[in-house]
C-alpha cells in the first residue's frame, strides 16, 4: 500500500521534517488528486481514468495533469 508518511522528529531546538513519499505517479491518478488538493478544486471523475489500464489511458492521465498545471 503506498502512502503519505510525515515523520517530525524534535532536536533540542530545531525541528527536521522527513516525508517518505513512495507514491506512484506513473498513471497520473494521485497527481491529478494531488492539484486538486492543492490548488483547491475538484478534477470530475469522468475526466479522467481512476484505474487506467492501458498505457493510452495512462497518458490521457497524464496529458490532464499537464492542461491543469498550465491553466
Amino acid at each position: 500500500m503506498w502512502f503519505l508518511k510525515i515523520d517530525l522528529q524534535q532536536n533540542e531546538r530545531q525541528y527536521s521534517l522527513t516525508y517518505k513519499f513512495p507514491l506512484q505517479f506513473h498513471d497520473g491518478v494521485y497527481l491529478i488528486f494531488l492539484l486538486g488538493l492543492l490548488e483547491g478544486f475538484f478534477v470530475p471523475l469522468y475526466q479522467f481514468y481512476i484505474t487506467p489500464s492501458s498505457k493510452e489511458q495512462k497518458v490521457g492521465n497524464i496529458e490532464l495533469c499537464v492542461c491543469v498545471i498550465n491553466q
